[in-house]
């Protein structure tokens, strides 16, 4: 969980900072829904 909210910061930082060599539009939009995804589907194994 660490990494992914380094990962996350990052490409936040990237964004505002207008880094898209490093970090591109759709680059960041499938990194956050892969990760967001990983992240809802723990839950829901742990809660079933």
């Amino acid at each position: 969980m660490k990494d992914f909210k380094k990962n996350i910061n990052t490409s936040i930082e990237n964004y505002l900072t207008g880094d898209y060599q490093k970090f591109k539009k759709y680059e960041r939009i499938n990194f956050l829904l892969k990760h967001i995804n990983e992240v809802i589907d723990k839950k829901i194994v742990i809660n079933y």
